[in-house]
């Protein structure tokens, strides 16, 4: 374009002259300029092309290998339970339930921690923490299975202490989840939303193939060597692979230079300077510190929560909270149930579990297209609106077989088939409201605290899954736990459509579009 400058030019109730540049709108560009769509994509693709290859590949190697960790202690603890305690699912329940409470009540805690610190710091000590509880807990299953009577005095206190290290070894997760999966990805992205959306596909798709192997892998290791070799094997590979992350997370540190640039610091809210007030009056001997730190910490914490309900993107944390409120998933409830209420063959079951997770991943796929196609608002909609109308057949396979141990063919197909769609439409909305969530907590100085929060209310709804089948325990009532689940996953389809997608596009559907209404 070609441009003249007028000298001087003087602005009414001014007198300053001010040089103005007036552009030749006339002109017409020039035959090597690309048009303005193709200038948007060529920046796009550069910052796609910026990124450091080897660097993510490495990123995704060394979550590889935590994920691969944390999964196999989330399936072999309650698993290894199972074997000491023959006669009662308590354990395992309470396990569950203690483990998930301390997810809900300490993670705002585990995120201002990642916030106050540099993100290496913050990274190690999580991967550390993470790696220690886990080895604890192998080393205390090996003690137990080497004993020669279970149920004396000695197995009690260790699984009290194998809780402990299950609780230790959940916050230790959220931790890393909050510093390397949610910050970390966050500021490699750099703002750029493919690059964004990019990274987060690829951090879904490792967790959702270790979800898929390292079960399989622990069971075969029980199958062949043995419930007390295969946890020898286990703590092994947590010893050798706490080396090996410590190394290759310092390594992904200095290959993203912008990792070392320091976080936004956290303002000095009233509940900070609440604190800081509460703890310099406690006397060193004082008989009441501990209850007064306690009332102090509560303080906080409800200051938290009442930030993170305050912010807009609160309605889609909860909308994606609501979906763990369902034994609608291949989890210990759903297994039980199957093992218990038909007859389906163990080989048969693992296939329908590997081809739910197989279904997973290409909804990690799908999501990044229909962000392409539809933007990431509408496309969390319509995958999380599939999610229920997949879950339908679900439920009324559930009612058709209530009465047969043995199931047909067709009401098989509803029941996997169903559950095979429906993730699909899960992970598609589960990748795309974690970059929602990234995206808006991006410039937030508190943005790792709210992060753990949503993580802590997604364990408030898991321990209402645990609640439905405390309530309806015989295998014959679960299906009315599926349609407690259903209506669950149908709320938050609901809290997101006429909640976050309504006030962020200004509308939910376009009516100007249909032919009748024109």
């Amino acid at each position: 374009m070609s441009s003249s400058t007028i000298p001087s030019s003087k602005v009414e109730g001014s007198t300053n002259t001010i040089p103005m540049t007036v552009m030749n709108t006339e002109s017409p560009l020039s035959a090597t300029d690309p048009p303005p769509a193709q200038q948007a994509d060529s920046v796009v693709n550069a910052s796609l092309d910026s990124l450091d290859t080897a660097g993510v590949w490495l990123l995704g190697i060394q979550h590889l290998s935590n994920a691969w960790g944390g999964r196999s202690a989330e399936f072999a603890f309650p698993l290894y339970l199972i074997e000491l305690f023959h006669s009662t699912l308590l354990p395992v329940s309470l396990h569950g339930f203690i483990v998930t409470a301390c997810g809900i009540l300490l993670s705002g805690s585990i995120g201002s921690l990642v916030g106050r610190h540099r993100r290496l710091p913050s990274a190690r000590a999580s991967i550390l923490s993470q790696k220690l509880s886990a080895s604890l807990g192998y080393a205390i299953f090996i003690v137990l299975f080497t004993q020669s009577a279970h149920g004396d005095y000695l197995l009690w206190p260790l699984f009290a202490a194998i809780t402990v290290c299950g609780g230790i070894l959940n916050l230790s997760s959220v931790g890393t989840a909050v510093c390397i999966e949610r910050d970390w990805v966050m500021t490699i992205a750099g703002g750029h939303h493919d690059t964004l959306v990019r990274l987060n596909s690829i951090m879904r798709r490792i967790d959702l193939l270790s979800k898929l192997l390292s079960p399989l892998f622990v069971s075969l290791l029980t199958a062949t060597i043995g419930y007390t070799l295969s946890a020898v094997v286990l703590l092994s590979i947590g010893v050798f692979s706490s080396i090996f992350e410590m190394l290759f997370v310092a390594i992904v540190y200095r290959r993203f230079p912008v990792l070392e640039q320091p976080r936004e610091r956290q303002p000095s809210s009233s509940s900070t300077s609440m604190a800081d007030g509460a703890h310099s009056g406690l006397r060193p001997n004082s008989v009441r510190r501990w209850t007064r730190r306690s009332r102090v910490w509560l303080r906080l914490q409800w200051c938290d929560w009442v930030e993170f309900a305050q912010h807009p993107i609160f309605l889609s944390s909860l909308s994606a909270s609501l979906l763990y409120m369902t034994v609608l998933s291949f989890d210990g409830i759903f297994l039980s149930y199957l093992k218990s209420e038909t007859d389906f063959s163990d080989p048969f079951i693992a296939g329908m579990r590997a081809t739910c997770v197989l279904a997973g991943l290409i909804g990690t796929f799908m999501m990044p297209w229909l962000d392409r196609m539809i933007g990431l608002t509408r496309a969390a909609s319509w995958s999380v609106w599939s999610e229920v109308l997949s879950l339908l057949p679900v439920v009324i396979s559930l009612f058709l077989s209530a009465n047969e141990h043995h199931c047909t063919a067709w009401n098989s197909a509803m029941l996997f088939g169903g559950m095979a769609l429906s993730r699909i439409g899960l992970w598609s909305f589960d990748l795309a409201q974690l970059t929602q969530l990234q995206k808006d907590l991006e410039h937030h100085p508190r943005q790792n605290v709210l992060t753990a929060l949503q993580i802590a209310l997604q364990n408030v709804f898991t321990l209402g899954a645990y609640g439905l089948t405390l309530g309806w325990n015989k295998p014959r009532d679960f299906k009315f736990a599926a349609v407690v689940s259903l209506a669950s996953v149908f709320v938050g389809a609901m809290v997101y459509v006429f909640g976050y997608s309504r006030r962020t596009r200004g509308h939910v559907f376009h009516f100007e579009k249909l032919p009748l209404l024109r």
